[in-house]
């Protein structure tokens, strides 16, 4: 199965969630749609986050895990989503994370 990727439109992100994409990723703001990558966001999730990203027929999944939590226990997962679109899937799990941050 071959699927294109979208193009990284940072913009699909909150502000506010740009500004600290752009800290984790060790850029500047206005350089941040240059910067970003799949990679990159991945490394992102990875900083706060176990993660498990598989793919099921046309769809990505993700799961998160806290970095103490064993990933074989699906009981422990603390995120889980899926779509069709990769880059949406991760801007959607950033966006998680993010939020997460602010209200602790």
């Amino acid at each position: 199965m071959k699927q294109k990727l979208k193009s990284l439109d940072i913009h699909t992100l909150y502000e506010i969630d740009q500004k600290r994409l752009a800290i984790d990723l060790g850029c500047q703001l206005h350089q941040l749609q240059a910067r970003v990558t799949v990679g990159g966001l991945i490394e992102v999730i990875r900083q706060y986050h176990q993660i498990i990203l598989y793919t099921v027929d046309e769809c990505w999944c993700v799961q998160l895990f806290e970095h103490d939590e064993a990933t074989n226990d699906a009981e422990s997962c603390c995120y889980e989503d899926s779509g069709t679109e990769l880059i949406e899937l991760l801007y959607t799990t950033m966006e998680w994370i993010y939020d997460r941050l602010n209200d602790n």
